[in-house]
């Protein structure tokens, strides 16, 4: 989709507390602009077109997108409380712009955290090093049918909705 077919399909609240957003902190477009540029990149290159469903590939590419948006802006700004705050604002308002059901959305929303709490573990971690967990950890990443079964998941785990091998649901 291109970007003005895009800004065409927002409605007018979202534009306001998207304008809002960006303009209190412009100093973290750019870094995040890059890291998620990267992440799907990363996504592409370790999953091919995998990532774009509700995969494992998803999973390890939200998870990554977190963390790689803080580590950016963490590199700008030394508060790791304020770019946590940011890095949740920014991935949350995505999930806002393009709506999921409500389960999709959820799983999300809990694989951007698992991004953001692996940040403000591994602040220092090699690129390396944190591509090779989350790889891993979307290999254990959890199946899940429900949000009763997503509520269940330790905090820790990755969570998907699609096998990729065989299409499960």
């Amino acid at each position: 989709m291109r970007l003005w077919d895009f800004i065409r399909t927002l409605k007018w609240r979202h534009i306001y507390r998207l304008l809002i957003l960006c303009l209190g902190n412009p100093s973290r477009l750019w870094p995040t602009w890059k890291a998620t540029k990267r992440s799907v990149s990363l996504a592409n290159k370790y999953y091919g077109l995998t990532h774009q469903r509700n995969t494992a590939a998803n999973a390890f590419r939200h998870a990554l997108w977190n963390y790689l948006v803080a580590e950016a802006c963490y590199n700008d700004n030394s508060d790791i409380e304020n770019t946590l705050v940011w890095t949740k604002k920014i991935t949350d308002i995505h999930e806002e712009l393009y709506p999921n059901p409500p389960l999709s959305k959820a799983m999300d929303l809990h694989n951007n955290e698992v991004g953001r709490a692996l940040f403000k573990k591994n602040r220092q971690g090699n690129p390396e090093e944190i591509i090779s967990l989350l790889r891993a950890k979307a290999h254990e990443s959890i199946l899940i049918k429900s949000l009763e079964d997503l509520s269940k998941i330790p905090a820790d785990n990755l969570a998907h909705m699609i096998n990729a091998d065989n299409n499960e649901r």
